[in-house]
């Protein structure tokens, strides 16, 4: 089955994650369907976006910042799109 939209939150944290994710995602994304990760402001989560784009996702990123149990708190939200041509988003 695919989706035209998968929602995912905190789940690009370690690196051994990201190749299994990315041959995943395009056996469960429709074409020209849309990828929404939830992450906190990680480092890690860059390198991922990296290698998204480098697999031929088209990826955005959003940051929104709250205060949170009286902390401030930043979540990146990630689009990757499969909108691209000529990559490797596609299965």
């Amino acid at each position: 089955t695919q989706y035209d939209l998968v929602i995912g939150a905190d789940i690009v944290y370690e690196r051994r994650f990201f190749e299994p994710l990315l041959a995943l995602l395009p056996r469960v994304i429709a074409t020209g369907g849309t990828v929404v990760l939830a992450e906190p402001d990680r480092a890690v989560g860059m390198d991922f976006l990296a290698q998204a784009r480098a697999a031929g996702w088209g990826v955005s990123t959003s940051r929104l910042s709250r205060v949170w149990n009286g902390r401030p708190v930043t979540v990146t939200l990630n689009t990757l799109t499969t909108a691209r041509t000529g990559g490797s988003a596609r299965a």
